[in-house]
């Protein structure tokens, strides 16, 4: 299940799997007011991992039609083969240990400010020991843009992997104090 800026769907991957499997793949749009007003972007990942299943969540400014073609996403998190990674079409950093099948969480949120690029990033992923630390020291331009218009969602393995998947892009909460 994938909750995006109120919408909740089911998930999708890019490139060829090596196990005989299956696939599935759902684009969903984003509102654009969700991104307009942002000031945190957070999600999560929790599957029952195994070497042969793959969950993927993309973010990217798909073309005419809406659904977001390999190569189109700016930014993709996931789990593939027994490890976790991050990335975009064109770089991937993945953790370096392969974890034990089992259930595994992925949670991340990024702080966005208003201008220039997103800062603050808060990391948890079991099964990624410290394979991710150079994102949370410098957080990549990457990790958010204003311009994203879908999300795709991409599953596929031999192994089921019962996946649960939330994406949340939401305003910081104001507070005014009078005396």
């Amino acid at each position: 299940m994938v909750e995006a800026a109120g919408t909740t769907i089911r998930p999708s991957l890019t490139g060829a799997s090596g196990f005989p499997d299956t696939e599935s793949v759902t684009n969903v749009a984003i509102r654009a007011e969700a991104l307009a007003d942002a000031r945190t972007f957070t999600g999560s990942i929790e599957i029952d991992a195994t070497v042969s299943n793959a969950v993927e969540v993309a973010f990217g400014t798909a073309g005419f039609g809406g659904t977001l073609a390999p190569g189109e996403e700016t930014f993709a998190v996931g789990w593939d083969a027994g490890r976790w990674f991050f990335g975009t079409a064109t770089e991937r950093i993945e953790s370096s240990e392969i974890a034990e099948p089992g259930r595994r969480t992925l949670s991340f949120s990024v702080r966005v400010p208003a201008f220039g690029p997103p800062c603050d990033l808060s990391l948890s992923a079991e099964g990624a020991g410290s394979a991710f630390a150079e994102l949370v020291a410098a957080p990549p331009e990457w990790l958010f843009s204003r311009n994203w218009n879908v999300i795709r969602l991409t599953t596929r393995g031999v192994d089921n992997p019962d996946e649960s998947i939330a994406v949340r892009f939401a305003t910081d909460p104001g507070m005014l104090m009078l005396k």
